[in-house]
């Protein structure tokens, strides 16, 4: 089966395996209010353009960004919640990504995103073991709970000194961000 390498880039950012972190779906100071002239459209990796993902913001929900393969329907859809990271204008281009979990439900899997700038949008995934290392002593407030033998699972509470303390470089893999640029205007 071809693997369709940008959406694999921002896929890969989707799919935990054990250890996780998850957060609750509402985390980050607030909604993003994302503007669809800035993001609807085709987005592709620089290690691969050819292979095109579609954003659109989701008018419903001006906070939601629906990515799909474009030659693919819907079926094939992922959500991106935008949350701000904090209510400091320094820190206005970084958003909270989450992306919706089943399990546990209500919480969501967090990313790091900036925001799109000049057609360039940058990704960030999360450490798990300075995530872990932080609740433990007491940086963030959470929980680290060791379902089985795979690795620990770290839920980290949604409240405001979270948001301070995880924007912190040291909490994501920051020099290895997945980079997508704007391709192509919507249809």
């Amino acid at each position: 089966m071809k693997t369709r390498l940008c959406l694999a880039s921002v896929a890969a950012l989707m799919l935990t395996a054990c250890p996780e972190v998850h957060v609750p779906i509402d985390f980050g100071a607030s909604p993003a209010q994302l503007k669809a002239d800035e993001w609807n459209g085709l987005w592709s990796n620089p290690s691969a353009p050819e292979e095109e993902i579609r954003f659109a913001v989701d008018p419903a929900r001006p906070h939601v960004l629906v990515t799909t393969e474009n030659d693919k329907d819907d079926d094939e859809r992922m959500e991106f919640h935008l949350r701000q990271v904090s209510k400091d204008p320094e820190h206005e281009d970084l958003f909270f990504a989450l992306v919706p979990s089943q399990d546990p439900p209500k919480t969501a899997t967090p990313y790091l995103l900036r925001e799109a700038e000049d057609g360039v949008v940058f990704f960030w995934l999360i450490d798990h073991d300075t995530v872990e290392a932080g609740i433990e002593s007491g940086a963030l407030r959470g929980k680290v709970t060791k379902p089985d033998n795979k690795g620990s699972h770290c839920s980290i509470d949604a409240i405001e000194p979270n948001y301070v303390e995880l924007i912190k470089p040291q909490y994501w893999n920051w020099l290895e961000p997945t980079c997508i640029y704007r391709s192509g205007t919507p249809d």
